[in-house]
């Protein structure tokens, strides 16, 4: 005889059933990545040639289960491109589109590829040179539009009918990386006194149009290496060092409260300046304080960083992976984990996140992860080797 608990437990089974189905069909969607590297890709014997001159650009999709890879692009020989360039903010990968700044027979090029039709060769729309500007450094797509930084200059460039509208700075300083929250994308000049960041509006049918140039914190001998946006809110990734010891930070800015350039400079700083809403830092080898780390017991690098839900990740090399709680609150500390190796990037599409893990011997694994909110440990859902000294995914 059957009791009505048991039959009232395999009902209750059997109404959850189609949403953990619908729960694992989800993470089994397949997702677009784009790894880049130095050099080119892996011949027969399987070594690579890795020169100052060129990169590679790897598109690759994750299915759940397995990784299936695209055709590997070369970018270069070309003037520019360096051991020390920042291959990957010439690389804009949205959904299936990937966006990239390559040179050719008449130029620096921007070719688009589709990744869902990896068969069809990629349009491409030749930029003009710009004088005493040097080789394009950053990229960014939206709206058929293509945002260029160079020393100095931001480029449209319309990529359907090749119109172009150039916007200069002002300082011969080089717009290094493109942050998009919603209908407005920035353009950051992250190196030397001032700090800026040009915005324009996406919200036009037309072309995008300049309506700001705002402040940013400024920074002792330090550099802002990259950032995300949303809701109004901007995080900015900052390194420096000096003889006060070596740091690192994310910021949290409101874009709108961010002092404007015409205005003069702020006389706040840092943790004073106009528009910044909280922080996380780190600190080490300093004259003034002791060292303070948000999680671990050694110092080590903060590489590359994304959101995830209502948290920031933070790749931080031999000590893993980071999690900070948002709002940024100066008093945090961090979750930590440890996921086999220097963890030398991440980048997150939906709920999940996908690390660049590096062995002592220079093999890279991308681990694949989600990690709740309420959780504190990530549940690693794939890992799959994919190659040597791979250590930037696109953005």
């Amino acid at each position: 005889m059957i009791s009505r608990r048991w039959l009232l437990l395999a009902a209750l089974l059997s109404a959850c059933t189609p949403a953990l189905g619908g729960e694992r069909e989800a993470a089994q969607e397949a997702v677009h990545l784009a790894l880049v590297y130095p050099g080119e890709p892996a011949g027969p014997e399987g070594d690579r040639r890795v020169g100052p001159s060129r990169y590679t650009v790897e598109p690759v999709r994750w299915t759940g289960g397995e990784l299936e890879r695209g055709t590997p692009v070369v970018v270069g020989p070309a003037e520019g491109i360096g051991h020390r360039d920042p291959r990957g903010h010439r690389v804009h990968l949205q959904g299936h589109q990937l966006a990239l700044l390559a040179p050719g027979s008449e130029g620096w090029e921007v070719r688009r590829y589709d990744l869902s039709t990896p068969a069809e060769a990629p349009a491409i729309t030749t930029l003009p040179g710009i004088y005493r500007a040097g080789p394009p450094i950053s990229l960014a797509v939206a709206g058929g539009w293509a945002f260029v930084g160079y020393v100095g200059v931001v480029q449209l460039m319309d990529l359907d009918s090749g119109e172009e509208k150039l916007h200069g700075t002002g300082h011969r300083k080089p717009i290094d990386f493109f942050v998009r929250d919603g209908d407005r994308m920035l353009a950051v000049d992250d190196i030397s006194f001032p700090w800026l960041a040009l915005e324009f509006d996406l919200s036009g049918g037309d072309r995008p149009e300049l309506v700001a140039v705002r402040q940013l914190p400024s920074l002792i001998n330090g550099s802002y290496y990259e950032g995300f946006a949303r809701g109004g809110r901007l995080c900015l990734r900052k390194a420096s060092a000096h003889d006060g010891g070596v740091g690192q930070a994310v910021y949290e800015l409101e874009i709108d409260a961010l002092r404007l350039e015409e205005d003069g400079p702020d006389p706040g700083y840092p943790n004073t300046f106009a528009g910044l809403a909280g922080w996380v830092a780190e600190r080490t080898r300093s004259a003034y304080a002791s060292d303070h780390l948000l999680a671990g017991e050694a110092w080590t690098r903060w590489i590359g960083m994304d959101a995830l839900g209502e948290r920031v990740l933070i790749a931080a090399g031999e000590r893993g992976l980071l999690r900070v709680r948002l709002p940024l609150d100066p008093e945090s500390r961090a979750d930590r984990a440890d996921l086999g190796g220097a963890v030398t990037d991440v980048r997150v599409i939906g709920e999940q996140a996908f690390c660049l893990v590096q062995d002592e011997g220079g093999g890279t694994e991308l681990v694949v992860l989600k990690w709740p909110e309420r959780r504190r440990r990530p549940r690693i859902i794939g890992r799959v080797s994919v190659g040597w000294q791979v250590d930037e995914l696109a953005r």
